[in-house]
Formats: C-alpha cells, sequence, structure tokens
C-alpha cells in the first residue's frame, strides 16, 4: 500500500478505529495522508497517531472528495448511511460492519484464508467487507485441513467478549462490575441481560433463521462464502456472550473423511503462518484471551482426539477479535487493493 494514499478511518475514536491508526502509524503511513472521521459528537476531539495526534473530523459528504481508501469501523447502521457517500465520490471502500452482506456488489475479503492471486479479481470492484471474526478464525484453521483430509462436519462455540459491541460494551461490562460489587443498582444497557458475572446465549438480535442469533447468521453466511472446496461439511455454530473485556475464545470441533493421527494435526497448524500453536496441557499452556492482548496470531490449542465420532479433533482458539480480527484484517486488504 503507498505512502502517499489519503486514507480516510471513519469510526476512528473507536476501539476498531484507533488500532487501525496505530497500525499505520507502525507502518510509518504519512499522518498528512490520513483523515480521522467520527460523529458530530467526537469532532474536535484529538487521536493518537504514533507519536502525532490527529483532530478528529465530522463525516460529510464533502469530506470524501479527495480521499483514496476509506476504512469504515462504523456499526452497520453508520456504514449503510455513509458508505454511499464515499462510493459516489469514487473513492475505494473496506468495510468490517455487516452491514451488506447480503449485497453481491460488496465482496468478501479475507487475506488469512485465500492468496494474494485468487483476491485479485474480488478487489478490483474496489468495495469490499471483512468477514467476521469467527468465520474468518473458522476458514483459517481448516479450509486447508479440508483439503487435504476432507471435512464432514464443524461444530464451533465462540465466546464472544464485551469489545464485539465497541467502547461502549466495555464501558458497560465496566460499570456493571463495579454497581454490582459496591451492591448499587444497573441500568439497561447495550447487552440484553447483564453480562457482569453471567454469560448470555444470544449476540447480536434473533435472526431469520429460526432459533439463530445474527452473529450466528453472519458467521454461517461469511463461512460459507469464505469456504474454497465445493464439498461444504455440515456445520453448527452457536455464540455465548461472556464478561470478558478483549479477546475471542473458540472451541471448534470437527470430523475427518480421511483418518489421522493427533501429531499431524497438531503439525499441520504450526504450518499455517497466521497460527501460533500453544498446546502443552501438562505445563497449563493453552489459549486464553489474556495472552492474546495485541498479538496479531491466532493462539491454537487442547488440541484432542474427540471420541464421540471417528476421525474427530477439538481444539481451541483465541484470537484478538480488535487487532487480528479487525484492524489487521482490515490492512491486508488494503494492501490487496493498493499493492
Amino acid at each position: 500500500m503507498q505512502n502517499d494514499l489519503k486514507i480516510a478511518v471513519i469510526g476512528a475514536t473507536g476501539l476498531v478505529g484507533r488500532e487501525i491508526l496505530a497500525a499505520l502509524a507502525e507502518r510509518k503511513h504519512s499522518a498528512g495522508k490520513i483523515t480521522a472521521f467520527a460523529s458530530e459528537r467526537s469532532e474536535g476531539l484529538e487521536v493518537d497517531y504514533g507519536d502525532d495526534t490527529l483532530e478528529v473530523e465530522k463525516v460529510t459528504e464533502e469530506a470524501f472528495r479527495g480521499i483514496g481508501l476509506a476504512i469504515f469501523a462504523t456499526p452497520p447502521e453508520a456504514s449503510r448511511a455513509l458508505i454511499p457517500w464515499a462510493r459516489r465520490a469514487g473513492v475505494s471502500v473496506i468495510d468490517l460492519s455487516s452491514a451488506f452482506r447480503s449485497d453481491p456488489a460488496c465482496v468478501l475479503v479475507a487475506p488469512t484464508v485465500r492468496r494474494l492471486g485468487d483476491q485479485t479479481p474480488a478487489v478490483s470492484g474496489k468495495w469490499v467487507r471483512c468477514p467476521s471474526v469467527g468465520a474468518m478464525v473458522s476458514a483459517t484453521l481448516l479450509n486447508p485441513l479440508d483439503a487435504q483430509y476432507g471435512l464432514v462436519a464443524i461444530e464451533m462455540v465462540g465466546l464472544i467478549s464485551a469489545s464485539s459491541a465497541g467502547v461502549r460494551g466495555v464501558s458497560e461490562l465496566q460499570q456493571q462490575t463495579a454497581s454490582l460489587l459496591s451492591a448499587n443498582e444497573l441500568d439497561e444497557g447495550r447487552f440484553p441481560h447483564r453480562l457482569a458475572f453471567n454469560v448470555i446465549p444470544q449476540v447480536g438480535t434473533v435472526s431469520e433463521v429460526a432459533g439463530w442469533t445474527s452473529e450466528e447468521a453472519l458467521w454461517k453466511n461469511d463461512w460459507e462464502t469464505l469456504w474454497v472446496s465445493e464439498l461444504k461439511p455440515k456445520l453448527m455454530f452457536s455464540a455465548l456472550q461472556i464478561p470478558t473485556f478483549h479477546g475471542h475464545l473458540f472451541q471448534i470441533t470437527f470430523q475427518l473423511r480421511q483418518s489421522a493421527a493427533i501429531e499431524q494435526i497438531r503439525e499441520y497448524f504450526k504450518k499455517i503462518p497466521s497460527v501460533k500453536v500453544l498446546d502443552s496441557l501438562g505445563e497449563k499452556i493453552y489459549p486464553m484471551p489474556m495472552l492474546i492482548a495485541a498479538d496479531s496470531s491466532i493462539h491454537v490449542g487442547r488440541i484432542r482426539a474427540n471420541p464421540a465420532f471417528e476421525n474427530s479433533f477439538s481444539l481451541t482458539a483465541v484470537i484478538d477479535n480488535v487487532v487480528r480480527g479487525a484492524a489487521l484484517n482490515a490492512l491486508e486488504t488494503a494492501d490487496l487493493m493498493f499493492r
């Protein structure tokens, strides 16, 4: 990605927006070529950009003129309202929300799943979105495994941290925890129930798919789009909201068409560039959300045979949903668009 490319980060005051700015600064992208956009209530605030700061500007349709790339780290409703402005201005767009998941003109791109050559035709439209974290993790880990052994079925449970709901989600968990410890009343918040000292078996709204939430349906939709082989395995996704601030944990069980030894599976994961294997139960070494902060790898461990089904295995995977799952995905996608 060229250093003179003019980039707008929309949602710059949010968790993901700030991480995108930090990653751009680390790449030494010229601060003079970066515009930080947010809503009217954030106008005039300053956000960090390496050793510099950027003043936050209010998003307007005119503000997109002269911009080469706009990265939207915004909720779906904001993306739906603002992306048409950017597209009318001829700006290349990367959307981190699910706003346009059903629009065939908006292409799903996951650099950790498909290689550069596979992505070139898709990116040519210059309007793309990044996948949900759950779909990205499962496809990154299992797509190549399917090519080697074949997959019959996948069952995946995601333990989703409060940061999935952005700054408000993190703040709400902090406030609820403090209130409960102080025996104070709780206000209604962003989550469907109290999250502090609780686990909620609902992430997102109720989906059109009976019994599924919008988060689970999004994983399914993205996963089916990202899957490379024509013979897709059967799948089941479940998402639980848990009272941790950062890092998503996924418990994945998969059944292979061909037999494989546990050491073959473990060595296979070690060869994936974006994966770090932490798998020594006797030494208490395994993936945990507290270990993932600012790590660009997917941590994988607790790899073991599943005796319930033939050729079946289980593993635990953890990802920094803000950094690896969003910010770095966006910049690697930008590399594909402007390499």
